[in-house]
């Protein structure tokens, strides 16, 4: 047996043919593992499915031809690439040659032998390690939210705001919440060119149709999330265009994202130099940010993930080294919001002045990433041992 597959999805298939191939594809020694969908899933179902469990290789049962196409074709608009190995008792050989164009890499037939799957199995694997991947840029930094509600898009624009007012340092912030992003209102971006105009547009882009799209908030560029559109979501392979052009024409790019897992952001996640799982210190958000730690594991990308606590009013936190014990990651920044005010936030998207404890963990952070993008390995910021939260 050569690469191991990691993550296996068989979908559709008879009972009859999945009970005799089950015994090979089952979770061991050839596949890490494996999960089946027993019916053709609807476009929406695939997409939470491969949000939550992303693919290595997918299996897929030809019962139904014109259900199987859709599947397809869904699988080709979320996982581009993704190699495909359909099962059926197929003899009808212009039917395997349309298969084969509709992307299928290869089609096993019953009765299944362990030599045979382990052998189709290998093949898929070394396909997935050597088709393109997600080029690691060190200047792009994610931030995931631990769960809704942490303040996550606040602290990626007030440290993308630092980034950029420091000298010589270009950044953009792009916004990758589609469903439910706050910068759109926050900033006044309910109008003009979107984050989707700018992907769609990678065909023809060029400096001139960049600057078009981006809004420019002093020295801070800004990729807005638009309006909700569910039916316009963003393609994978358009969306890994958008960063590789981005990370060509700015120091850093602070990405935030939803928190959702979407195809899309995964492309992110997979991408991103530094990821940062925002959380606050209360138990319900350190529990999420341990579940999105061990997401972030599953996928091997926990070597570039830190912790950025936000401290809030009113809440016992525990020490930096319980919640990294916890959590399973370093805490690369804590950021004191106890002392923020609505009024430090202005109708046109400017931030008045914050207060100076907040202004400094800001700084702080901001040399940290500036430093951190500029070295030839890549290494995470991690906060001192000896900080103390402040407890009111």
């Amino acid at each position: 047996m050569g690469t191991i597959v990691r993550r296996l999805l068989v979908i559709g298939g008879d009972e009859t043919g999945w009970e005799n191939l089950r015994p090979f594809v089952s979770s061991g020694s050839c596949v890490a593992e494996t999960r089946r969908i027993d019916h053709y899933p609807s476009p929406e179902e695939l997409a939470r499915v491969i949000r939550l469990f992303p693919p290595t290789v997918v299996f897929l049962g030809l019962e139904s031809a014109p259900a199987a196409s859709v599947v397809m074709a869904e699988l080709e608009l979320q996982i581009p690439a993704t190699p495909v190995v359909a099962f059926n008792k197929l003899d009808d050989s212009r039917a395997v040659t349309e298969w084969m164009r509709a992307g299928v890499r290869e089609i096993v037939k019953p009765p299944f032998t362990r030599e045979q799957i382990e052998e189709s199995l290998s093949r898929m694997a070394g396909l997935a390690v050597r088709r393109d991947p997600a080029r690691v840029l060190p200047n792009l930094c994610a931030f995931l939210p631990a769960r809704a509600g942490t303040g996550t898009s606040t602290l990626a624009r007030h440290l993308s705001r630092t980034l950029a007012a420091e000298a010589s340092t270009r950044v953009l912030l792009a916004d990758f919440d589609l469903v439910s992003s706050t910068l759109r209102y926050v900033m006044n971006f309910n109008q003009g060119p979107t984050i989707r105009d700018a992907a769609e547009s990678m065909d023809t882009m060029d400096a001139w149709r960049w600057q078009q799209i981006v809004v420019r908030l002093g020295e801070l560029d800004v990729l807005n999330a638009g309006s909700l559109n569910p039916r316009r979501s963003l393609r994978t392979e358009l969306v890994r265009r958008l960063l590789n052009y981005a990370a060509s024409q700015y120091q850093v790019i602070c990405a935030d994202l939803s928190g959702n897992m979407e195809a899309y952001s995964l492309e992110v996640l997979s991408s991103a130099g530094a990821i940062f799982v925002v959380t606050q210190p209360d138990p319900l958000s350190l529990g999420a940010a341990r579940d999105k730690v061990e997401f972030l594991q599953s996928l091997d990308l926990t070597k570039r993930a830190g912790l950025l606590v936000r401290q809030t009013p009113h809440t016992a936190v525990p020490a930096t080294a319980q919640i990294e014990k916890f959590c399973g990651l370093p805490v690369s920044g804590v950021f004191d919001y106890s002392d923020v005010r609505p009024e430090h936030v202005t109708e046109e998207g400017g931030d008045k002045a914050l207060p100076s404890p907040l202004k400094r963990q800001l700084a702080r952070m901001a040399k940290a990433v500036t430093e951190t993008v500029e070295r030839p390995v890549f290494q995470l910021p991690v906060q001192s041992s000896g900080f103390s939260f402040s407890r009111r």
